[in-house]
């Protein structure tokens, strides 16, 4: 129950707010014309006149009698007698100064028809109402007396007489003369100071002219008002007498004066007061922010070498804005300036236009036509950057004069930034390779005609060890609009023949020969109005490069831009299972190494039909004698083919993956030879063989990575000798009877008496494991239990804590850290005579096996 009441009270509380409106209110109101005024401005001028027009539309809720009020705000007035108003319409009927005192003047009442009906008040409390049956009234015009045989009524106050055709013709007669008297029963009438007149017009008239301004018509109907200036901001309308049985049109002249009116729309409010109008606003009249405004068309892109135009409107706001003999300035940034002789260029209206002789930045606009009607001033000018110029927006100042705004944007500065770009950035497969797989649409684009310089190249440019464009394929440009003309030079590339001026072959591979293809130009042969092309680009990226694939242009009006035509990611990810064994010993047989897992990175990353390797990187030394290849994950096809052999393995595709799929080599068995060098032996992951085997430039790899970590046997894995011979860098080790040379990167030499040795070669005669920190420039050796270490340029060496002296010190040669064997080779049980003996007659040291 509560809700409801308070539903109730919220709808009376909105029904509250509806004004209320008469249900006999039936008039069709409107403005005939909104005009632009400024803050002081006015519409008494021929060019600036406008009109309430209020329509019975065919009804008959408009009545004689009837009262309506017209009302203005505060910062508007209506015209008195002190205004000149050229209409001749003063609403209390005082003389005017000019332009037609009494509205019953000639000057007043002259026009293309005659005057059916008309009202004359006077009001001088003279009441002449009287019966006109029993006691006619007599009317004299300039002595001629006519009699009225119809009513007038009074009310004291004032008295409205109505005069007919009668009247109206004898007044019509006497339009010659420069004035006439009237008077009423013998009374003179005194039109300077009281006597208003209100025309009305029938269907008969063609249209009279109250002084020059034309009043609308009305269809049919006739009606009789009068018009009373009762404040500055008040007018009272009544009607005297009205045709109800057509639509009548009672058109009301609108002269208001601005008393710094504020921006925005100016209204007239009708108050019905007493009446059958419509009440309501209507806008008349519009104030602008300033009496003069400026604007572009549109804001034009603009370069060095270009020919567009910028346009700019400066307008009037309200009549007589322009003053002749004013001048504006409009003022261009640093580093660009005006040009008015360029061809195209142009200035039309109440105005001179030229180029400051003083600064190439100012546009002088000198006023020299201004008169009474709204006018406005077009400009097309050039407008030229510097060397030196900004890109960017180009705003015009108005460094003299008022003009709304007081600076605008009317250009862009875009030179050759942004001429070039890509229609899609493409995501691509690095290495994988089909006819016409990944084809790049590049836009040149000229911002501004003759952008583009004739007879000039443009050239064209990828990373040499990245991208290429694709053999077999064709490089295309298509003119997409514009009249310029651009044709691919075919004899820039050897990779390049032409088909016709805009279509090239492209060969990398012609018998034996083979062609780099990452560069190519192009030649801007005719220009016209602004162009844009597309250019087709088939190309390939390197199996091993992934990221953004960039295209360089430059030339011809193109100053280098790098644009990304594509991301590009390996077709493949590798990894070496950590997790296995990681060190294998040189010259032993079947040896376990790490599991591989292959991933594709993407569905279909691996073609049907293709073969993709792994190879060691050095085709010798290490033989795979096992190996299972499987796929683990996808559904990735692997042909029956796919198998190991002596450098590697071969893994052929039967059926590409519809998702990513992987791929696992395991059980994998090497054995290595005694040549193997020491340290890190890499694999090559090889998975993008047809590009690099058409393009030159590019990698078939897709990586290079260690597999596994190459060591020599210890002593109890092997029985090695080895032995070192002072200032030479070859050495020589035997391993289960079988000598091998081997070679080192710097030479033992001797030092005190003692024999100094790279700590790497000390280690692996020893079966030891080193480490060096160049930081504190210490090594320590490693086996079983036993840690020795030694510090360079110290004399002391620490097996295991404890220390021992030495009678020389470690030290670095060709920047290798040298020790003396002896103490190294001592600290881990060999002994001197026996396990390492120095051979003074060769110079040389040889260290046997422990056992």
């Amino acid at each position: 129950m509560k809700r409801k009441l308070s539903l109730l009270m919220v709808l009376m509380m909105v029904l509250t707010l509806i004004p209320a409106m008469p249900s006999f209110a039936a008039t069709a109101n409107r403005v005939d014309r909104v005009i632009s005024l400024t803050s002081d401005g006015d519409t008494f001028g021929a060019s600036s006149q406008t009109n309430l027009i209020i329509s019975t539309d065919g009804k008959q809720d408009v009545k004689s009698g009837d009262v309506f009020r017209l009302e203005l705000d505060s910062d508007m007035r209506w015209a008195d007698s002190s205004d000149t108003i050229p209409a001749g319409f003063i609403y209390d009927g005082t003389a005017q100064t000019s332009g037609g005192a009494a509205v019953l003047t000639p000057a007043v009442l002259a026009g293309t028809g005659t005057w059916d009906n008309a009202a004359v008040v006077v009001p001088n409390g003279t009441n002449y109402q009287q019966d006109f049956v029993t006691n006619p009234l007599t009317f004299s015009v300039n002595g001629n007396v006519v009699n009225i045989n119809t009513n007038f009524v009074g009310d004291g106050v004032k008295t409205e007489l109505v005069l007919f055709n009668e009247v109206l013709a004898e007044i019509n007669s006497q339009l010659s003369g420069t004035g006439f008297s009237a008077s009423i029963n013998g009374t003179a009438l005194d039109f300077t100071h009281a006597t208003e007149v209100v025309m009305v017009e029938s269907s008969s008239d063609t249209g009279l002219v109250n002084n020059g301004v034309a009043y609308p018509t009305t269809a049919a109907g006739q009606a009789r008002y009068i018009i009373n200036r009762t404040s500055d901001t008040r007018l009272e309308v009544k009607i005297l007498a009205i045709d109800a049985s057509s639509t009548v049109n009672i058109a009301i002249p609108l002269h208001v004066k601005m008393e710094g009116a504020s921006e925005g729309a100016k209204k007239v409010k009708v108050v019905q007061a007493q009446s059958g109008v419509d009440g309501g606003d209507y806008i008349f009249a519009t104030v602008g922010a300033g009496d003069v405004t400026i604007k572009s068309d549109s804001k034009v892109k603009i370069s060095r070498t270009g020919t567009n135009l910028v346009s700019m409107v400066i307008d009037e706001v309200a009549v007589n804005s322009f003053d002749n003999s004013k001048e504006y300035t409009l003022r261009l940034p640093k580093e660009f300036s005006w040009d008015m002789a360029a061809a195209g260029t142009s200035f039309s209206g109440p105005a001179t236009v030229a180029v400051s002789s003083t600064s190439n930045r100012d546009l002088i606009v000198t006023v020299n036509a201004a008169n009474s009607s709204l006018q406005s001033i077009f400009i097309n000018a050039k407008i030229t950057p510097s060397r030196d110029a900004k890109y960017g927006d180009v705003t015009v100042n108005v460094a003299k004069g008022s003009i709304s705004p007081s600076s605008f944007v009317v250009a862009e500065y875009v030179d050759f930034v942004g001429m070039v770009k890509v229609d899609k950035v493409l995501d691509v497969v690095s290495g994988k390779y089909d006819d016409n797989l990944y084809t790049a649409k590049v836009i040149i684009e000229e911002p501004v005609a003759g952008t583009l310089l004739q007879n000039r190249y443009i050239e064209f440019s990828f990373n040499k060890d990245n991208v290429a464009l694709e053999n077999n394929a064709q490089l295309k440009v298509t003119r997409k609009s514009g009249t310029a003309t651009l044709e691919i030079d075919a004899t820039s590339s050897k990779a390049l023949t032409a088909v016709n001026t805009t279509t090239a072959d492209i060969k990398t591979v012609v018998g034996t020969d083979k062609y780099d293809s990452h560069q190519w130009d192009m030649k801007v042969t005719g220009t016209g109005t602004a162009s844009k092309f597309e250019i087709e680009i088939p190309f390939v990226v390197s199996t091993n490069y992934e990221g953004d694939v960039e295209l360089t242009v430059k030339g011809a009006g193109i100053e280098e831009q790098k644009v990304v035509i594509a991301k590009a990611k390996k077709p493949v990810t590798v990894e070496v299972d950590k997790n296995s064994s990681a060190d294998l010993k040189i010259g032993i047989q079947r040896q376990a190494a790490p599991d591989i897992i292959i991933t594709e990175t993407e569905a279909g990353a691996l073609l049907d039909g293709k073969t993709y390797e792994i190879r060691n990187r050095y085709d010798q030394n290490i033989i795979w004698r096992d190996a299972k290849i499987e796929v683990i994950e996808g559904d990735l096809e692997l042909d029956s083919d796919t198998d190991y052999f002596n450098t590697g393995v071969n893994i052929i595709v039967d059926s590409k993956s519809t998702k990513p799929s992987k791929i696992k080599i395991s059980g994998v068995q090497v054995t290595l030879d005694r040549t193997v060098p020491y340290g890190p032996f890499e694999l090559d992951y090889n998975f993008g063989l047809d590009v690099n085997k058409d393009h030159t430039n590019l990698s078939k790899r897709v990586a290079r990575l260690p597999y596994f970590n190459v060591v020599t046997p210890a002593p109890g894995d092997q029985n090695a000798t080895t032995t070192f011979t002072m200032d030479s860098t070859t050495f020589t080790m035997i391993i289960n009877g079988q000598p091998q040379t081997m070679t080192m990167d710097v030479a033992p030499f001797i030092q005190d008496n003692r024999a100094m040795l790279p700590i790497k070669y000390v280690a692996d005669a020893i079966g030891a494991k080193v480490n060096y920190d160049p930081m504190s420039r210490v090594a320590t050796f490693t086996k079983d239990a036993t840690v020795a270490a030694l510090y360079l340029d110290s004399n002391v060496l620490y097996v295991n804590g404890t220390p021992v002296t030495m009678d020389t010190k470690p030290v670095i040669s060709n920047g290798r850290a040298m020790v003396p064997v002896i103490y190294v080779a001592q600290a881990f049980g060999f002994q001197y005579g026996t396990d390492l003996v120095y051979d003074a007659a060769t110079r040389s040291v040889t260290i046997f096996p422990a056992n």
